[in-house]
């Protein structure tokens, strides 16, 4: 299935408790030929659920929010594309993708951790998988601003059971762009995001 070949400034939204599932094949959010998809937005909301054999999402300036949702897949997730930036946004305090496979962040694409201000959920780990792969041209950001500067403190982004592949170069390329004292590290197979804890502090 491929949604969105061409198409720009579109939003798709599965939200408040609502489900999508595709029981086979694999669901394509545009595809890689130049000019389309651009500025397309599919949006995974609170208590909703995406269910997927695989899902590729490709296209250009596209971007794809988990906000206290879940995405499921049985096979791989690639998030990548040929030339342009597509995004996935972990928005909130329990944002998930979870596979069974090999989750791949390759081709420009770029993930942004957006935390609410206390941050995720105990112990809550927002991509889950058996193999991941962030490549030398794909970058990781934070949006959110209140978590660095009231709470602070140690988020898992990935955990893979398997093997974490994360580009050196990349890591510290998307690790320049952060405040000072804020990284993203590789620790064993964890992808964590550490910055300085604020908590105990009256500001």
């Amino acid at each position: 299935v491929t949604f969105l070949s061409y198409g720009s400034n579109n939003f798709v939204r599965i939200d408040h408790g609502s489900s999508f599932c595709l029981p086979s094949g694999t669901f394509r959010f545009g595809d890689a030929a130049a000019g389309g998809p651009l500025n397309n937005r599919l949006f995974v909301g609170e208590a909703s659920n995406m269910s997927v054999p695989n899902l590729y999402f490709k296209g250009h300036g596209n971007a794809l929010v988990v906000s206290n949702g879940t995405i499921r897949s049985a096979g791989n997730v690639e998030l990548a594309n040929n030339g342009g930036t597509n995004t996935v946004i972990l928005s909130g305090c329990r944002p998930l993708i979870q596979t069974e496979t090999a989750v791949k962040v390759t081709k420009y694409a770029r993930i942004v951790v957006s935390p609410t201000e206390a941050g995720f959920e105990k112990d809550h780990v927002a991509v889950c998988c058996r193999d991941f792969t962030l490549d030398a041209t794909s970058r990781l950001a934070v949006d959110a601003d209140r978590f660095l500067q009231r709470t602070g403190g140690r988020l898992t982004v990935v955990r893979a059971t398997r093997n974490m592949t994360v580009d050196s170069s990349a890591l510290e390329a998307s690790n320049a762009d952060l405040p000072s004292g804020v990284r993203f590290e590789v620790n064993g197979r964890d992808l964590i995001l550490r910055c300085p804890s604020r908590r105990g502090l009256v500001l």
